[in-house]
């Protein structure tokens, strides 16, 4: 990227609580029961790195909803992703 072309996502946070280190275990919880996730968490879940999370939004790769200065992914396109279920008792795949 040239020096005219700032980096759009240079200013945009990791929405991810301070000082706390999300487990698997945690994001996943949030998947299932939140409408959308954070960058950290898709990361986590897709089992890349955060900067690959953000490459690939900026690319369209990954859609995402933009709110201030922060990157949240719709759940619901995680989960198809992964193929999870959103909630295994309704028998609804997503």
């Amino acid at each position: 990227m040239s020096q005219a072309d700032p980096d759009p996502f240079a200013n945009l946070t990791a929405d991810e609580p301070d000082g706390m280190k999300a487990s698997a275990e945690d994001a996943l919880e949030r998947l299932l029961n939140e409408p959308t996730v954070s960058v950290p968490d898709t990361a986590r879940l897709l089992g890349v790195g955060k900067s690959t999370v953000y490459t690939a939004v900026k690319s369209g790769e990954v859609p995402a909803i933009r709110v201030g200065s922060r990157v949240r992914i719709p759940s619901r396109w995680v989960r198809k992703v992964l193929q999870l279920r959103a909630d295994p008792s309704s028998g609804d795949t997503l």
